[in-house]
């Protein structure tokens, strides 16, 4: 998943320029609607995944440098025994 100027991309998705859309449910919380997941079964295969999720990143004429991260990057997470997911890590980056 990407937000760029606003706007959230499924990176994973057939067609990445689509659109999504933020959604908020009384059991799951805050999520957005349609966004692909992947269930993976070794580190190839998550390989695989964050290679075609960077092909389809937005990336702006001028790049920040590198000095100047967000506050709070993203942070792979795996949930039970193949599930990988990335969300935003919780605490400042050092």
């Amino acid at each position: 998943m990407e937000i760029y100027n606003e706007e959230i991309r499924d990176l994973l998705a057939k067609n990445p320029t689509n659109r999504l859309e933020l959604k908020e449910d009384p059991d799951k919380g805050v999520y957005v609607k349609d966004l692909t997941a992947v269930v993976v079964k070794d580190y190839a295969e998550i390989d695989q995944v964050l290679t075609l999720g960077n092909k389809h990143r937005t990336v702006g004429a001028v790049r920040p440098p590198p000095h100047r991260r967000p506050p709070w990057p993203a942070c792979p997470q795996i949930s039970g025994r193949h599930a990988l997911k990335m969300s935003l890590c919780v605490g400042r980056r050092r």
